[in-house]
């Protein structure tokens, strides 16, 4: 029997499951869980000049996968992130429906779809960087960092979860296709499944970039440094209104800090110097009970990454 992976989206434990099955329950925490399904399209009958000549008409509304970027970018947030990808979802998919149909006719045309499609959307944002005006004086760093942002956390994710035969070749020749016009601002493809995951941990929130930080270090959800943490942030920082509000502003802004540092190629690197630079004197203070001293060194490194990485003010 063929197995494939996914996970699960309330805690991410990794599963290998039968391919055609449709529902199970997570074997880590029993949540029940519909899985992805690939979706064959019927062409019975459908003459193949006429599906490449539907095909070929649909790659003027490709562009409209960008969606509504702008009012998009802003939801990547804990309670907003899942509606808005599955409405972006349902927007997508039939425009990416003609593209579908003509890839599945062969494994050639697969190939060539991907392609097709990556290079025609790489190629449209290049030369709309270049043409369209910038009322609101935005850098074009700061533009391109979006689109990246944009294709991790909703074009390529949603491209996947549609589980098309054109959706793993799509996104691998859309990263490819991106790298090699912005080979300085490279990301990873990554899973709507797994994104979701990190919203409902339930570390979330004022220890998550100290989360993400021990998951590379390969400490365990449990161990000391994140309860050491946690404990701080539920007894001294929620305990008062700034504090409340600061823990607000991390909840905010930390998924799109942590994100954007995984699309790093180098951010096992980038994690091991925020332990080392912030994380290790916030824990020393927290011992000595410093908790003063913590704050402040925590609110810095915040402020900090928020400076480096968080890309969405639009």
């Amino acid at each position: 029997m063929e197995y494939v992976k996914h996970n699960c989206p309330k805690c991410n434990g990794e599963l290998q499951v039968p391919v055609n099955l449709e529902n199970c329950i997570c074997m880590y925490c029993g949540e029940a869980i519909q899985l992805d399904v690939k979706k064959k399209v019927d062409l019975t009958g459908v003459p193949v000049q006429k599906v490449e000549a539907n095909y070929r008409e649909s790659l003027a509304d490709i562009p409209q996968l960008l969606g509504d970027m702008e009012q998009m970018l802003p939801r990547f947030a804990i309670n907003k992130y899942s509606d808005c990808f599955y409405e972006y979802e349902r927007k997508c998919t039939p425009l990416l429906l003609p593209a579908e149909q003509y890839a599945s006719l062969s494994e050639e045309n697969c190939r060539q779809v991907a392609e097709e499609l990556a290079g025609f959307l790489v190629n449209w944002i290049t030369e709309g960087l270049a043409t369209k005006s910038n009322k609101k004086k935005t850098p074009k760093s700061t533009q391109i960092d979006q689109y990246r942002f944009f294709f991790t956390v909703y074009l390529v994710p949603m491209v996947r979860h549609l589980n098309y035969e054109i959706s793993e070749p799509f996104a691998d020749a859309l990263i490819a296709a991106w790298i090699r016009a912005y080979p300085k601002y490279p990301f990873q493809k990554s899973e709507f499944d797994r994104l979701l995951a990190g919203f409902r941990r339930k570390a979330f929130g004022f220890c998550f970039i100290t989360t993400a930080v021990c998951d590379t270090l390969q400490k365990e959800d449990d161990c000391y440094e994140l309860m050491a943490f946690r404990h701080f942030r539920d007894t001294y920082m929620l305990e008062k209104p700034e504090g409340r509000e600061l823990v607000e502003e991390y909840y905010r802004v930390a998924p799109v800090i942590v994100t954007s540092i995984n699309m790093e190629p180098q951010a096992g690197q980038t994690y091991q110097g925020i332990w080392t630079q912030y994380l290790q004197p916030c824990l020393k203070a927290i011992e000595e009970k410093n908790y003063c001293a913590c704050e402040e060194q925590y609110t810095r490194m915040v402020e900090e990454l928020k400076e480096k990485y968080y890309c969405l003010n639009i």
